[in-house]
């Protein structure tokens, strides 16, 4: 496996806040709130959304834009010719389309809306402790992934308006999570996690679909000598981007190990990585450069 090499130069000295992909294309948005497309390898402005958009991403056919609005922070649901506003008087946490058209948004707190045939319910978990926050979310299918400031790892069900917890794990390693990235294959779900100082853990579950239960499988430790900038997962390779280079590990679902893949220096100062249909994007302050994978 190696990277072929090509550029891209921005349009706009603004900084890239993140990338967004629908599938079929990708782009990213920057923090003056304009949207942006890749096509034939150049870059198209497609819009700008609000000069104060936090995040951008296209989930089944409908975008979600967290942003702040006149001072107040709002979630814009777009799906086909209709667009939803909501307002909050927190901080989102994490937003999603879940099965059956159901806008979902959680805060920091476990507090959490739903918005389904034009009726909105709020909600909260049940089973919060004294002083829990979230330092994560995310989604796959109807399952909810959370992880809490006590490092547990807890799994829900999306069910009838509720949460219903389903899995339990709980996170030997002690630190703040920097970022946490999560992909299903087949049965098996794949949690990779960063923490503060650079320690990187990948968990293994296994899903039982019949009955919707969970199992712990094995843990993997990849060692980082340079300091950890971003990381993409797509599996069965993580994508690791450091101060220094760029390495590919390979998980096993199997082994309680990843095995290096390769590792190419890099000379330039990055400050993310994004996986795209067989390539790494990586921003930089005025370009991105973009790496085609090419396997042996």
């Amino acid at each position: 496996m190696y990277l072929s090499f090509s550029r891209f130069f921005l349009p706009t000295s603004h900084k890239i806040i993140n990338y967004w992909d629908n599938g079929d294309n990708i782009g990213f948005y920057d923090s003056k709130g304009s949207l942006y497309q890749f096509q034939n390898h150049t870059i198209s402005h497609l819009s700008s959304i609000y000069p104060f958009l936090k995040e951008y991403k296209y989930i089944v056919n409908s975008s979600l834009i967290d942003t702040l609005s006149n001072s107040r922070i709002s979630s814009i649901v777009e799906y086909k010719k209709e667009k939803i506003q909501f307002f909050w008087n927190d901080t989102t946490l994490y937003q999603t389309i879940l099965p059956n058209d159901v806008f979902f948004r959680i805060n920091y707190f476990g507090n959490y809306s739903i918005y389904k045939n034009n009726i909105r319910h709020e909600r909260y978990i049940r089973d919060f402790k004294i002083n829990e926050f979230l330092q994560y979310s995310s989604s796959f299918q109807k399952f909810l992934i959370t992880i809490n400031n006590y490092n547990e790892l807890n799994i829900y069900q999306y069910k009838e308006g509720e949460l219903e917890k389903r899995f339990y794990h709980l996170l030997f390693y002690k630190d703040i999570i920097k970022k946490v990235k999560v992909q299903k294959e087949h049965n098996y779900i794949y949690i990779n996690i960063l923490y503060r100082d650079n320690t990187f853990k990948s968990i293994t579950l296994f899903h039982t679909e019949n009955d919707d239960t969970f199992r712990y499988l094995h843990q993997n430790d990849i060692i980082i000598r340079d300091g950890v900038i971003d990381f993409q997962l797509k599996f069965p390779h993580v994508y690791i981007l450091t101060k220094t280079n760029i390495q590919c590990y390979l998980l096993k679902t199997f082994d309680n190990f990843s095995q290096l893949i390769f590792k190419r220096y890099i000379h330039h100062n990055y400050d993310s990585i994004y996986y795209f249909q067989e390539n790494l994007y990586l921003s930089g302050e005025k370009y991105i450069d973009f790496f085609s994978i090419k396997k042996n």
